[in-house]
């Protein structure tokens, strides 16, 4: 390196630290006498207040993130099973039941088109030649919930199996009318059911993964815009409050169904409510950290952005 250049570098060095010198001298001297404030580049970080819900929705993300590789794993259970339902339901009307809300299990998860279109067609073929047995069957509980709470919860579990799978469309407009009429009439019924199931929960596994599974029924049908919202945030307070005993139940069915093919398809049921429940939370979340920051400015608490340095040539 040429002498010049390293005077010059010596230099600039020296002058940086002069800087460096006044700024901290200028620190020390505002100290305690002028208002405080950064200096361009020192801007502390905003700390933020987040929603609960919000806080919950990240919990359950991660939650899913740690279920899904076991879910998985145990694919060849879950499927031995709904299929095993599938043959059952061409002269049993509760498997074929049973067969539906598998199927739409897995419709409505990440894992079906990691199945092969074979495997696909084939689930969708079977679920569809049993139509008239599980459509008895939702029928049948619809009938009997009238003075049936039981038979109210599984007429609600059926509904929103058949209303968010591929066969929904394909039933004639009389019938949809029907069986949502049916359903509505019943409500009563299904929610002193779920409620129970949520007092329940409190301190049982078992129970509180039914709560879930309740909860995610009504949130993927058209009678949850029906509810007051008293009854939404009721209901939405009383599964939260639980949500340490159903995580519980979703881990023990995912361990038991390694060997399990019945756990294994409670451990399908168990993320596929999660998956309705997290996004839920999450849009609740968003919709309230908007409503903060919206405050905050209205007050004045959100920082302003500094206006842009004046550039000079020199």
């Amino acid at each position: 390196m040429k002498e010049e250049n390293i005077i010059d570098l010596e230099k600039l060095r020296k002058q940086q630290a002069k800087i460096s010198q006044a700024v901290e001298k200028f620190k020390k001297e505002r100290a305690g006498l002028l208002p405080q404030f950064n200096l361009p580049g020192e801007e502390e970080p905003e700390e933020k207040e987040y929603p609960e819900e919000l806080i919950l929705a990240y919990e359950l993300k991660e939650k899913i993130k740690e279920y899904t590789p076991g879910i998985r794993e145990i694919k060849d259970n879950w499927l031995k099973e709904i299929e095993a339902e599938i043959e059952e339901g061409k002269t049993d009307q509760w498997s074929a039941w049973r067969a539906l809300r598998g199927f739409s299990a897995i419709f409505n998860s990440p894992f079906w088109p990691e199945l092969s279109k074979t495997k696909q067609n084939s689930l969708i073929k079977g679920v569809r030649e049993i139509k008239d047995n599980w459509l008895k069957e939702i029928e049948a509980d619809i009938e009997k919930s009238k003075t049936d709470q039981e038979s109210a919860w599984d007429a609600l579990r059926g509904f929103p199996a058949l209303f968010n799978s591929p066969f929904w469309p394909e039933l004639p407009k009389t019938e949809q009318n029907s069986l949502i009429k049916g359903v509505r009439e019943i409500k009563d019924n299904w929610l002193k059911k779920i409620e129970a199931e949520i007092e329940e929960g409190k301190t049982d596994q078992g129970f509180a993964w039914w709560a879930l599974q309740g909860f995610s029924a009504i949130f993927n049908s058209p009678f949850w815009p029906e509810l007051s919202k008293t009854k939404q945030n009721s209901l939405i307070k009383g599964v939260r409050e639980i949500k340490d005993n159903w995580l519980k139940q979703i881990e023990a069915d995912i361990e038991k169904g390694k060997t399990s093919q019945g756990s294994a398809l409670n451990a399908l049921y168990g993320f596929s409510a999660l998956l309705t429940f997290t996004p839920f939370y999450q849009k609740i979340g968003q919709k309230k950290m908007a409503q903060i920051e919206a405050e905050k400015a209205k007050k004045g608490l959100v920082k302003s952005i500094p206006p842009r340095p004046e550039t000079r040539n020199f």
